[in-house]
């Protein structure tokens, strides 16, 4: 596990290393000012979509985020993991159809709010997370306005 996780950071460095975005500096440079996306989020009425975020340690946070049908069926499912290397922040996506994370960095930071960027994938390539006391609102877009917005209530604080 280690081992996956250092050449995660490599690829990651490597990738971004080079990589110029057309932003500031995110502010945060810390994953302890994330902690407010902790917890179990879920869409309401119905819960058919969640997230949960658990702290692991100072550098990283684990999450999984799961889709499920009306009757209760999982239709999607992906891991997720907050990173911190030196001082920047990083989000991993790992979903079925790729066989590896796809990272995006932290380009814009504020007290509950938080930009994730990867300018070269193909879809999203930009995820923002905002959230306003039990509820945090996601927004996943790309390229030519795809895109689309998710809902969310704290359901529980783990």
């Amino acid at each position: 596990m280690q081992r996956l996780i250092s050449l995660i950071s490599v690829a990651i460095l490597v990738f971004f290393g080079q990589s110029t975005l057309n932003t500031a500096k995110a502010s945060c440079t810390t994953l302890s000012q994330l902690d407010w996306i902790l917890g179990t989020w879920q869409t309401q009425p119905d819960g058919n979509t969640q997230e949960t975020w658990y702290k692991i340690s100072e550098d990283t946070f684990s999450g999984i985020g799961s889709s499920r049908n009306s009757a209760g069926k999982l239709q999607q499912q992906e891991s997720m993991r907050l990173v911190q290397m030196q001082s920047d922040l990083f989000y991993l996506a790992k979903v079925g159809h790729n066989s590896m994370p796809i990272p995006f960095r932290v380009t814009k930071c504020a007290e509950n709010s938080v930009t994730f960027e990867n300018p070269t994938h193909d879809f999203p390539n930009k995820l923002v997370y905002m959230r306003t006391k039990n509820k945090m609102h996601v927004a996943v877009s790309g390229f030519n306005n795809k895109g689309f917005d998710v809902h969310y209530q704290l359901a529980s604080q783990d």
